[in-house]
């Protein structure tokens, strides 16, 4: 390499060397110019949004992306598709004159870009913060906001595979390919922010509250587990200071239709209480004993319904029928009720229609300690239900109350659906 060539070659490495530092420190001082940052927790994403989005006017700048999602339209009574248009991010003014950038950073993470200094994201974190902890002291005072029902099953390998499956095949017909996965492609997040088609969002289901005809008839049997379950969260105290687990059991049983579980429902619904459902058909001992002792130091209800369908006296009925896996056995399941570790602070409930197919050792007090029937609804029950669906038709509905004695919640209620349809074909034809 002569001399000419190689004083080329060393000026070109030195400007390439000085770009390279000229670039690191613009790098740098548009890092310190542009700020760019990124809410990644999914509720804290949403309320962010809705806090800003009423002072904040979005531009749609790009190729448009249509997608749909299906609701339900109360004026119509259909279930259609709400289309509208997504974007991944959205140029915006902030407050009329403030430029950001709003974008999606992964399925439920959002990012706002701005200039260093414009756009008050500490000051707004700090008001969603604060209403956000409003919120959560105002739902504590209200015992129904924590009430939920999570159903746990044991992992059978063919139902699981199955589910999958099912789930997979399911997920490929009607989600949204993978790249449209984000905050933005959902679209109740925009409300009356983003740009619909046909139907706006305000005329969906998902915009209307749900609010119920009448409140729930409390029968004697109803009172009589309230009771149970309130003397057990009003002694919550006595049973520690005594060394003693916290926990209660009860048996309800009846025919089928009588209303067990939404006697069950509606009383952890009053005392604000989750309500863990053990599908032990396909459990095994150890599946069961760690579900079941699963702790809730505010308190549960953990609920077994239809032990007769699994267990007849101290055998389990279903082991004979599966090879996949070794069931959930009597002297396990008798033992996590009333054993030693039984789980702290839950109330066990236990379902039958038969109660006589059922083995006294399950059944014994510091079991289940309560044991409560629920049969035919009383005149007062059956007043409660015809009222609701026969409002219409008093004569029918005075001589239904009468006629029906007998009958169980289920039963009942169908029978004055089949009265209040007959009524109103006969006001179809009259017309």
């Amino acid at each position: 390499m002569d001399l000419q060539n190689l004083t080329l070659f060393a000026a070109a490495g030195s400007l390439v060397a000085f770009w390279n530092q000229i670039k690191g420190f613009l790098v740098r001082i548009s890092s310190i110019v542009i700020r760019s940052d990124t809410i990644q927790n999914s509720d804290i994403t949403y309320q962010f949004l809705q806090h800003i989005l009423p002072k904040t006017k979005l531009i749609q700048w790009g190729n448009n992306t249509y997608i749909a999602e299906g609701y339900v339209f109360p004026k119509e009574n259909i279930y259609a598709n709400l289309i509208f248009t997504y974007f991944k991010s959205y140029p915006a003014l902030y407050n009329k004159f403030t430029p950001i950038l709003l974008s999606e950073d992964g399925e439920n993470r959002v990012r706002i870009t701005y200039l260093a200094g414009t756009f008050p994201i500490k000051k707004i974190l700090e008001e969603v913060s604060a209403k956000e902890w409003e919120g959560r002291l105002e739902s504590s005072k209200d015992k129904s906001s924590n009430f939920y029902v999570i159903d746990v099953s044991g992992s059978d390998k063919q139902t699981l595979d199955m589910s999958a499956s099912a789930s997979l095949s399911t997920a490929k017909a009607s989600s949204p390919p993978e790249a449209l996965f984000g905050v933005f492609s959902r679209s109740y997040v925009l409300k009356d922010h983003g740009t619909y088609f046909g139907h706006h969002f305000k005329d969906t289901q998902f915009n209307h509250s749900v609010n119920s005809n009448a409140s729930y008839f409390w029968s004697k049997e109803a009172r009589r587990l309230d009771a149970e379950i309130t003397f057990w969260r009003e002694n919550v105290g006595w049973y520690r200071e005594r060394g003693l687990s916290w926990r209660r059991g009860a048996l309800i049983y009846g025919p089928a239709g009588s209303g067990k579980t939404k006697v069950i429902l509606e009383c952890a619904k009053k005392h604000g209480l989750p309500v863990r459902r053990l599908n032990i058909s396909n459990m095994s001992n150890s599946e069961f004993t760690e579900a079941f002792n699963y702790e809730n130091r505010e308190g549960q209800i953990v609920l077994i319904e239809d032990i007769d369908s699994i267990f007849v006296g101290r055998e389990n009925i279903l082991a004979k029928a599966t090879h996949t896996k070794q069931l959930v056995s009597f002297d396990t399941l008798i033992n996590a009720i009333g054993g030693i570790k039984t789980a702290n602070g839950s109330f066990v409930i236990i379902t039958t229609n038969h109660p006589e197919k059922l083995d006294d050792a399950l059944t014994r007090s510091g079991r289940l300690d309560a044991k409560i029937e629920i049969g035919p609804l009383c005149a007062e029950g059956r007043k409660f239900i015809a009222a609701n669906i026969l409002r219409d038709w008093q004569d029918l509905l005075d001589r239904t109350i009468k006629e029906c004695d007998g009958m169980v919640a289920a039963e009942f209620e169908n029978h004055c659906i089949e009265l209040a349809i007959q009524e109103k074909n006969k006001e179809r034809e009259r017309n």
